[in-house]
């Protein structure tokens, strides 16, 4: 990874991390951020995970993966890539699993009015 393209990914962590709140409604921190990643799969330490906030170390694909799912974004917000709606998808399906059962109602609901707006059945129909 390029020098401009580490602080292009360390920009856009911190502006995540400035945009976002924890579950608890604390601001994120990279300690904080690092017991995140363990906890969900992908184990870092918070010394690793500074340096490559602070453009030390190269973020790994792996790495740039869990922060986009954790932050709710595509992993192209932190390469530069503008993302359409076909890299988006599989993020936005993601997000909609953890919703309660209502919200995915209301997701299923909607998935099915605009294939019915479009003339074509969904499943289930």
């Amino acid at each position: 990874m390029t020098d401009e393209g580490r602080e292009a990914f360390a920009g856009r962590l911190y502006e995540l991390m400035a945009e976002q709140v924890r579950d608890d409604g604390r601001p994120w921190s990279i300690p904080a951020l690092a017991r995140a990643l363990t906890e969900r799969g992908h184990p870092i330490s918070r010394q690793h995970l500074h340096g490559v906030a602070n453009q030390k170390h190269a973020p790994t694909w792996d790495l740039v993966r869990a922060l986009a799912e954790l932050f709710g974004t595509t992993t192209d917000s932190f390469t530069g890539r503008r993302a359409d709606a076909d890299d988006e998808l599989p993020v936005l399906l993601n997000r909609a699993g953890e919703l309660d059962e209502n919200g995915r109602a209301e997701v299923a609901d909607f998935i099915r009015f605009l294939h019915q707006k479009r003339g074509r059945a969904g499943p289930g129909e």
